[in-house]
């Protein structure tokens, strides 16, 4: 017992210790992680812009029942074609799937699950009822393990601290820089969506306009629904872009700003960035919930 409670000792010098110098809240850090993975593993805007020459094909569709005008068959809309080829298109993708997975990472690194040691050991102590000791010796026994359990606990903490806080400063410039990137990329498609929207209701005001006598009942039935559907479909899309692209600014404003504190061990500075990793993590969370409302329809 001697000996266990020079452990204890040591213990707790090194719990205060930890204290004294702050350290990172590893909850704020898993929540801000897992939301950022969530996030940055979405490509539905890409997707969806790179889908246009099949959204397409629904108005040439509708034009095929026009009549010819000058000779010339009507036709669907017209849209600048993407500048992105198939090695560009799997290059951002690229981006988007290292991001999620580091963001993953560094969010299984901050869970408690991972170093929780208690349902390891846990079972072993309901055996210490059985022991052939008196009462007194038993609380004895069951104070030990209590003893022990603390300091198997408290070196992977810190040990996780220490991890936690290498992968940051480690992958800080990196984050910034691939956030900033898939961040402009998708500012460019929210761009591309409302130009496609533009467009498309430009084509259905120059239709109405050369063909003012009803052409068919089926063209009318069509044109009556694609309106509709043009509202619909592109309804806070370009919204929905536009959060997430500022979203991904967050993400490596916030990794960066955790890397900055870090470096420092400033207790006071830890405060300040727990409340913006949980600011950082609902706005994230907003926009992903926004972002994936948007592309399910």
């Amino acid at each position: 017992m001697a000996a266990i409670q020079s452990f204890v000792k040591v213990s707790v010098s090194l719990f205060f210790m930890l204290l004294l110098h702050g350290c990172v809240n590893l909850e704020a850090v898993r929540d801000f992680s897992k939301q950022s993975a969530a996030l940055t593993s979405a490509s539905d805007a890409l997707d969806y812009r790179l889908a246009w020459p099949e959204r397409r094909k629904e108005y040439d569709d509708i034009a095929k029942s026009l009549p010819p005008k000058g000779g010339e068959p009507a036709s669907g809309p017209t849209l600048l074609p993407t500048k992105l080829d198939e090695t560009q298109e799997k290059a951002i993708k690229s981006v988007h799937i290292a991001l999620a997975t580091y963001m993953e990472k560094l969010g299984e690194l901050a869970d408690d699950k991972i170093i929780d040691v208690s349902s390891q050991v846990d079972g072993l102590v309901k055996n210490l009822d059985d022991l052939p000791d008196a009462d007194d010796d038993r609380k004895k026994t069951n104070a030990a393990y209590g003893a022990i359990l603390k300091l198997l606990k408290l070196p992977l903490d810190a040990y996780r601290q220490a991890k936690v806080k290498d992968l940051i400063i480690e992958n800080d410039e990196s984050v910034l820089q691939l956030t900033s990137l898939l961040s402009a990329q998708t500012k460019n498609i929210s761009m591309s969506i409302e130009s496609e929207r533009g467009n498309v209701l430009l084509w259905l005001k120059e239709t109405d306009r050369k063909y003012p006598q009803k052409a068919s009942f089926m063209y009318e039935v069509q044109k009556r629904s694609a309106k509709l559907e043009i509202e619909e479909k592109y309804k806070g899309k370009a919204e929905a872009v536009n959060l997430y692209s500022a979203a991904l600014t967050k993400i490596g404003k916030t990794h960066h700003d955790m890397a900055e504190k870090l470096k420092t061990y400033d207790k006071d500075g830890f405060k300040l960035l727990e409340s913006n990793l949980k600011s950082a993590k609902e706005q994230i969370e907003q926009a992903r919930k926004q972002y994936k409302a948007a592309f399910d329809n």
